[in-house]
């Protein structure tokens, strides 16, 4: 049993954060049962990408993405994630390993990272989503480290960032219902929106 299964607990309980913020991966691997959906789209150009990960065994998570740029060739790519260990908020971080890009067929290429997730609570009761995560990281074939931010403003409102080591990204997370959210985000310049579903089965 990993050193951190009370807080395994704890997050099953809520909606959860996983995978990658904007762009950029978090700590937090989703376990079985668990899903999220990304869609996202450039509001300046006819550029979308959508994209999908799964839990599938305890503590690795396997994401499907499809990036359709009309003025480019399509491409996608699967990326594959495992805990070393989970965030346990206030206390210690996450710790996670991963390859974006397995097969090594998008314009970026493949990377190998690792990164860490902290989360602070916001709130007493820490089964609750109301926690800062801030993550870094690193991996091959980047310009440098990578970093995100997730910080809840408000009820259903959340500040969110990061940089891939080239573009800086920040936006609002607004989660009107319990596992839909919709974001606006500014990516070099771009604005992108987007909708994301969270769930747990």
């Amino acid at each position: 049993m990993k050193l951190y299964a009370a807080a395994v607990l704890a997050l099953a309980a809520s909606a959860l954060l996983a995978d990658r913020n904007i762009s950029t991966p978090t700590a937090y691997t989703l376990q079985p049962g668990e899903f999220r959906l990304d869609y996202d789209r450039d509001g300046s150009d006819p550029r979308s990408e959508t994209y999908a990960v799964f839990g599938v065994l305890p503590y690795v998570e396997v994401g499907l993405n499809y990036v359709d740029t009309p003025s480019l060739s399509n491409h996608a790519g699967v990326n594959v994630q495992y805990s070393v260990v989970q965030p346990y908020p206030d206390l210690l971080p996450g710790v996670s390993v991963g390859v974006l890009d397995l097969f090594n067929t998008t314009r970026r290429g493949r990377v190998v990272y690792a990164a860490a997730t902290f989360q602070i609570n916001l709130v007493e009761r820490w089964t609750q989503r109301e926690r800062i995560n801030v993550t870094i990281g690193a991996g091959t074939n980047l310009h440098g480290a990578f970093f995100n931010l997730y910080w809840p403003m408000y009820t259903h409102v959340a500040f969110i960032a990061d940089h891939d080591s080239r573009v800086l990204s920040v936006g609002i997370d607004l989660e009107p219902i319990s596992g839909v959210a919709f974001r606006a985000v500014i990516q070099d310049n771009h604005p992108l929106y987007g909708i994301q579903i969270r769930r747990i089965f």
